[in-house]
């Protein structure tokens, strides 16, 4: 799974490093800002490359109002999200050592001649 990840911090992918993260996130509660000014916390259960969010067990504070709104499950679009907030044990995510690496010139992904660049090319194409 290494050499995969490791592609996009190359730029040989079109999905980078924050999207990477946010498919992390799965599962976990975070909490997102959208352009309007309101703040979601919730459940992200599911992720798109394009940002799309499907959440649950998600409260809503809107901009002008301190009410909180509570709903089971929510669909945030991508294009609204503004900020989002993590978990900070995603800081210490390993994927973070493959941008080190690769800054060091160590990436760690296969060589071209190698099988596992095969797949990786296969699964993808």
């Amino acid at each position: 799974m290494c050499h995969c990840l490791a592609m996009s911090v190359s730029g040989k992918r079109i999905i980078g490093m924050p999207t990477l993260l946010l498919y992390e996130a799965e599962g976990c509660t975070a909490l997102i800002q959208t352009r309007d000014g309101s703040i979601y916390r919730g459940i992200i259960m599911e992720v798109q490359d394009n940002w799309n969010l499907n959440m649950k067990n998600v409260t809503m504070k809107t901009k002008y109002s301190n009410e909180i709104i509570p709903f089971e499950m929510l669909f945030i679009r991508g294009a609204q999200i503004s900020f989002i907030v993590l978990p900070e044990m995603f800081k210490h995510s390993p994927m973070f050592q493959r941008v080190i690496d690769f800054k060091n010139d160590r990436p760690c992904y296969s060589k071209r001649g190698s099988s596992l660049y095969f797949l990786d090319m296969l699964a993808y194409s």
